[in-house]
């Protein structure tokens, strides 16, 4: 017969994780064909011509690309939205309060891809040419681009409670 003693309940200190209201995960096929197939192109390039210096720098940095770039997370919590490449090393947030207006752009092509800065404010952008623009309160503008742009407009919409301009 076994006899079960209570054990000792844990208890986390960490903070009750919000629940989630909307996630987008977009990962980007055509840059991971491209990024491995560069990677590739060097391995090979390296087993031909034999180690050098440039071509020891260049794997790693393609290999950084691929895990930073090939993924843009955008997700909406209570009150707030956030984005992140790849593991989170470039991120975002920005409180639904804090947000004016969106509209729903299309980026054009020579944007590309990544994280840059444009005459129109930051934009985050993994590829298509699909994008919510965000105007904040303080004047910053920025881009997420997404093929769900307009549900994730009308999810801020309904969140925040205020029309936003349509596009």
């Amino acid at each position: 017969m076994t006899i079960l003693m209570p054990t000792k309940r844990r208890t986390s200190r960490r903070p009750p994780v919000q629940p989630l209201e909307w996630v987008d995960v977009q990962t980007s096929y055509p840059l991971l064909a491209v990024l491995g197939t560069a990677i590739f192109a060097v391995l090979v390039w390296t087993w031909v011509a034999g180690p050098h210096i440039v071509r020891t720098l260049l794997l790693p940095a393609l290999g950084w690309a691929m895990v930073c770039f090939c993924t843009l997370r955008i997700c909406v919590t209570e009150g707030c939205l956030s984005w992140q490449f790849g593991p989170g090393w470039i991120r975002g947030r920005v409180p639904l309060s804090e947000m004016v207006t969106t509209h729903i752009v299309m980026s054009p092509w020579a944007y590309g891809w990544g994280f840059h800065r444009t005459i129109w404010g930051w934009r985050f952008h993994r590829g298509g040419a699909l994008a919510l623009e965000i105007h904040c309160r303080n004047g910053k503008r920025l881009r997420l681009g997404t093929t769900r742009a307009h549900e994730l407009q009308h999810l801020i919409e309904s969140a925040s409670g205020r029309r936003h301009c349509l596009s």
